[in-house]
């Protein structure tokens, strides 16, 4: 260890969350460091690629709560950058008639005031000419949903964090963060960085750098594909919304370069986060190539890239997002819907590290659930 540093707030983990955060911490004024363990605009875990969803439809009402804040925060970011961020296509959701999700969904959205249309199979060929939903299908389409530039954003959050005085350590993987002092530190291989407060942000990595915090996290490797149209135009964001096929947790989105998207959010097998397999999965490629070919049947597509990113899960798919007890310390794992909250969720991490409170209804996402026994929630 070759040097000290001493701030008011050390973020561990720069994806969209952990930038997010040091942006507000920024923006509060407040000396802040991030450390990230790769270089800036990595694709090692949660947060790279070029597109993310929002949308409005969720299984909890604390989800749903947090959503105009955060659309708020990107619309500021946008602002802030100068360059697009969000493109409000709209989700579209389909299932088969008596299917589990949209059953439980649907209500909790209309009671929270949220905007849908309920789509017939030929309402949503018209609205979206060169999309089809699954046959005898019911579809919802949300208005306010859609899509963001992942890589952009992130880029964005760093960018203005450090215009702000922030300070970003990039390469610089964390070995320990010491708990027993007055002051938590963080121990890098290089230096020591004492806090008056730790925000870890590391996803996948989590119970790594806190095993005695009681965080449960299951990762897995999810994989991606993006497919090149033969007409682009046809295919935009103007044309096609961010969607869901609820029958299968298979999803997609429009091209906005460098085409359309498809992944699969079923949670795969157990991973570690340091030895991930990132390479092409032929067979499964071949199952989603020709699903894809049904959704848009105008269209001939041909494989553009592949790529994995990382889920960080709890037992009942909730975030953990709070003040650990008796520590000085504030930890968010985001699972694999968090991007959208980033605004948000960056201003909570921010409150929490300086002021110990959130406005913002948080209880539900506790650190330390799982302590005490509570049952699994439905995702």
């Amino acid at each position: 260890m070759t040097a000290v540093r001493d701030v008011d707030v050390a973020v561990v983990g720069l994806g969209v969350l952990g930038s997010a955060a040091l942006h507000s911490l920024a923006s509060d004024g407040v000396r802040a460091l991030g450390i990230e363990q790769f270089a800036l605009g990595h694709a090692e875990g949660s947060s790279h690629g070029r597109s993310r969803a929002l949308r409005f439809l969720y299984h909890a009402p604390e989800y749903i709560a947090l959503l105009p804040p955060a659309l708020a925060g990107w619309s500021a970011l946008e602002a802030e950058s100068g360059q697009p961020l969000y493109w409000p296509c709209g989700t579209l959701f389909f299932e088969r008639p008596g299917g589990p999700q949209l059953a439980l969904k649907i209500p909790l959205a209309e009671q929270q005031g949220v905007q849908l249309l309920r789509l017939t199979e030929r309402e949503a060929k018209v609205r979206f000419p060169a999309f089809r939903i699954t046959a005898g299908s019911e579809a919802i389409f949300l208005p306010r949903g859609g899509m963001l530039d992942a890589d952009a954003c992130v880029a964005a959050f760093q960018r203005g964090a450090a215009a702000r005085g922030a300070e970003i350590l990039a390469g610089a993987p964390v070995l320990g963060i010491d708990l027993d002092g007055d002051r938590p530190v963080v121990r890098t291989g290089t230096r020591a960085v004492r806090a008056q407060h730790v925000v870890v942000a590391a996803g996948a990595w989590t119970t790594r750098l806190l095993p005695g915090a009681g965080i449960q996290v299951r990762v897995t490797r999810q994989t991606v594909y993006t497919y090149r149209p033969s007409d682009p135009a046809a295919v935009g964001p103007d044309r096609v919304p961010v969607w869901c096929d609820y029958d299968r947790l298979w999803y997609g989105f429009p091209d906005h370069g460098p085409g359309l998207k498809i992944a699969d959010d079923n949670p795969a097998g157990e991973v570690d986060p340091t030895a991930v397999d990132r390479s092409l999965d032929r067979d499964e490629e071949r199952v989603l190539s020709a699903y894809l070919r049904e959704r848009f049947p105008t269209v001939d597509l041909s494989l553009v890239e592949s790529g994995t990113c990382l889920y960080a899960l709890t037992p009942d798919h909730d975030f953990v997002l709070g003040r650990l007890p008796d520590a000085a310390v504030s930890v968010v794992v985001g699972l694999g819907h968090a991007f959208k909250f980033a605004p948000v969720i960056g201003r909570i991490l921010a409150d929490l590290a300086t002021t110990g409170r959130s406005r913002h209804p948080i209880d539900r996402f506790r650190p330390d659930r799982f302590a005490v026994g509570e049952a699994a929630r439905p995702a």
